[in-house]
């Protein structure tokens, strides 16, 4: 009867053994499954950084091209503008030039024929 009893007593320590050494295996092999997915999440999230770090980059040069391009039309056009302004100014002196150099062969005219007069009148 001590023996039998022995014998129970050593099946539900090996079975508690055993049961312990299970708990401990699931135990182990949980916390590999939480470490890797605590890995896999946070090879998502750096992905993701990286991702929205690279877009606000290429977001930042295609800005900087559009100011870049808009400054160069801009420049461009104040170029235009001062180019014909200038042409129209040129043109303008030029006509005042003309129109002085013909008041002035007018006033000539007028000067020479009136001495023509005044001499074909003595």
């Amino acid at each position: 009867l001590l023996k039998q009893e022995e014998e129970k007593a050593w099946k539900k320590i090996q079975e508690t053994r055993r049961k312990a050494e299970q708990i401990n295996t699931l135990r182990a092999e949980n916390e590999a499954k939480v470490i890797a997915k605590e890995k896999m999440h946070k090879k998502k999230w750096e992905a993701a950084r990286a991702s929205q770090a690279r877009n606000a980059f290429m977001k930042d040069k295609a800005k900087q091209q559009r100011e870049a391009t808009r400054s160069a039309m801009l420049e461009s056009k104040r170029h235009l503008v001062r180019e014909g302004r200038e042409e129209q100014m040129k043109l303008e002196r030029q006509r005042q030039e003309k129109w002085m150099r013909d008041m002035a062969t007018a006033i000539r005219s007028q000067r020479d024929n009136a001495k023509k007069r005044i001499e074909q009148e003595k």
